[in-house]
């Protein structure tokens, strides 16, 4: 099954081969040189890369970087990592996460609609067909995208977990201000300590989520592949 890594590590291997066509002795250079990261701003070949293939390049950096971002969230959210935290600060720290987790989910899928654009329009040279193409992968992401939105609407307004919406349902709100717990009060004393608690003690299940919505974008850009991949047997097909 393709990861999100493949696809891209794809894209470097035929963006290399297609340097390769424009400026031979450019590669060439680089293979045979014992430092080539200092070549990297010294040395441009006289034909260069199209704009599509730059800006495909772009976004296919940009989609590692957000999928990094993504398990970084995942990875403050395990219970390891506050292990040696105050119930107080593990609960800060993993409500924090909570939230900015579903932000970056969201941002990766942007990510990988934008790579299907810009993989379509580098590849693919018929309008007919890269529409169609386009259209079909795109809609793909859409869908990760409303099932990750919904995700977030269920964390924030479901009772998944000790949330501020509980206390409404649980008719505590009158007892906590005769008690003159304030908002701050409350969340130092009782919200944060209790989520820590919660995450200090359990397995938690962000692990597989990230890793369910890894693998269906994935998947999305492997389907993206396989029709590039046509598309490139049939116009060698044509010109034989």
């Amino acid at each position: 099954m393709t990861s999100i890594d493949d696809f891209v590590n794809n894209r470097w291997l035929d963006a290399k081969d297609r340097i390769r066509e424009l400026a031979p002795s450019f590669v060439e250079e680089f293979e045979s040189s014992d430092y080539p990261e200092e070549l990297i701003r010294n040395l441009v070949p006289r034909r260069r890369l199209s704009k599509e293939w730059h800006r495909l390049l772009e976004a296919c950096l940009s989609l590692t970087e957000q999928a990094s971002i993504v398990l970084m969230a995942t990875h403050y959210l395990n219970a390891l990592v506050s292990e040696d935290l105050s119930h107080w600060l593990a609960g800060g720290q993993a409500i924090y996460h909570e939230y900015s987790w579903i932000i970056h989910v969201d941002t990766l899928c942007a990510r990988v609609d934008c790579v299907v654009e810009r993989a379509a329009k580098t590849y693919i040279s018929d309008h007919k067909t890269r529409d169609a193409i386009e259209k079909r992968h795109r809609e793909a992401v859409r869908v990760v995208r409303e099932n990750v939105r919904e995700l977030r609407n269920e964390m924030v307004h479901g009772n998944s977990r000790v949330g501020i919406e509980r206390i409404t349902d649980d008719r505590l709100w009158e007892g906590l201000i005769a008690a003159g717990l304030t908002a701050q009060v409350f969340l130092d004393e009782h919200h944060y300590p209790n989520m820590g608690y919660m995450v200090k003690e359990t397995e938690g299940t962000w692990y597989p989520k990230t890793a369910l919505y890894l693998q269906e974008l994935g998947s999305i850009l492997g389907e993206l592949e396989k029709d590039i991949a046509d598309q490139n047997s049939t116009l060698a097909k044509a010109a034989e």
